[in-house]
């Protein structure tokens, strides 16, 4: 029987390319975002990535800080032939629309000023940054 790792192993033995990106953005005085990326970072670490295959940006994060990080994980999956983008994000969600078909929810990131402003972004937009070629698997674990 053939473990899920070596499934997806090429045939000279070599591992997958792997890459996981893990974001938190809590909002003044919260912890439990910063938490959940270290427990994250370590069961990671625990099931054989590197830490080269992670990514991290935490604190108060903005729109441009997020596309940087999108752009980043791009440059790296361009050119592989298969694997595998995991990205985890512990923070707050938001939601627009008062339809289904008009609703879009993706991220909230810390308030910023004026406070009339969201600062967030869209997961519809996170895809679009990202956009992994098509034998790359994209794994979402939110978490807001």
């Amino acid at each position: 029987m053939r473990m899920k790792n070596e499934k997806l192993a090429d045939a000279k033995g070599a591992h997958p390319s792997r890459l996981a990106l893990l974001i938190a953005a809590p909002h003044d005085g919260e912890a439990g975002m910063h938490n959940d990326v270290v427990a994250m970072y370590d069961a990671l670490i625990a099931r054989g990535l590197s830490s080269e295959d992670i990514l991290l940006l935490e604190g108060k994060l903005n729109r441009k800080l997020l596309m940087r990080l999108f752009g980043e994980a791009n440059k790296r999956v361009a050119k592989w032939k298969s694997g595998e983008v995991f990205m985890h994000y512990s923070g707050h969600g938001i939601f627009t629309g008062s339809t289904v078909s008009e609703a879009r929810v993706g991220m909230l990131l810390a308030p910023s000023k004026p406070s009339n402003k969201i600062n967030g972004v869209f997961w519809d937009e996170v895809f679009a940054a990202l956009h992994p070629p098509a034998n790359i698997n994209l794994i979402l674990l939110p978490d807001c």
